[in-house]
């Protein structure tokens, strides 16, 4: 009888393991996506799709550019002109940026506090084809019927960082979703 019961507690024991593993296939486990973005208004956004600020002027160089999101990837296209009305295309550059999105804190466009998203990663640049760590800061204004998003100012390009790396001045310059 003890025989017994030990062989019918392993026959359900192979069969209780088969079914876990026949139901967890790698393919239906979802990952945990730390991708998404919180807006203004604190609603968690996925980013997916491009973004475009038009021509604008800062630090005195005139420039478009647009943020491509795909999933973990964030492509900058951007676009140099000699002059304001971005009509003489004065040269290019591609950036790849493969990312995820960390925590929330206060960050500041045009002197007022705003819910900013931390954003890191790995760039590379056409270019020079050269990778660097990536910190950026990610706001997106969900006031209006259109997304805006802005992004931070650089230490080497003048702006105030936090601690920990991650620009705190926003520049006022706004990418549109498409």
């Amino acid at each position: 009888m003890k025989t017994l019961k030990n062989n019918l507690s392993r026959l359900l024991s192979m069969v209780f393991l088969t079914v876990i593993a026949i139901a967890c296939k790698d393919d239906d486990i979802t990952p945990i996506n730390n991708l998404n973005l919180v807006t203004a208004s604190g609603v968690s956004i996925n980013p997916d799709g491009l973004w475009e600020s038009g021509c604008g002027t800062d630090l005195g160089m005139n420039l478009s550019e647009i943020f491509t999101f795909s999933g973990e990837t964030l492509i900058i296209d951007i676009k140099f002109f000699e002059d304001d009305q971005c009509g003489n295309l004065a040269g290019t550059e591609k950036i790849t940026i493969s990312f995820t999105a960390g925590e929330t804190f206060q960050a500041r466009l045009n002197g007022q506090s705003v819910l900013a998203n931390k954003v890191s990663g790995i760039e590379t640049t056409q270019s020079n084809n050269q990778s660097d760590n990536f910190r950026q800061t990610f706001y997106i204004d969900d006031s209006g019927t259109i997304l805006k998003l802005y992004h931070g100012r650089f230490g080497d390009d003048g702006g105030e960082q936090t601690e920990d790396g991650f620009p705190l001045e926003l520049i006022p310059f706004p990418f549109y979703k498409n």
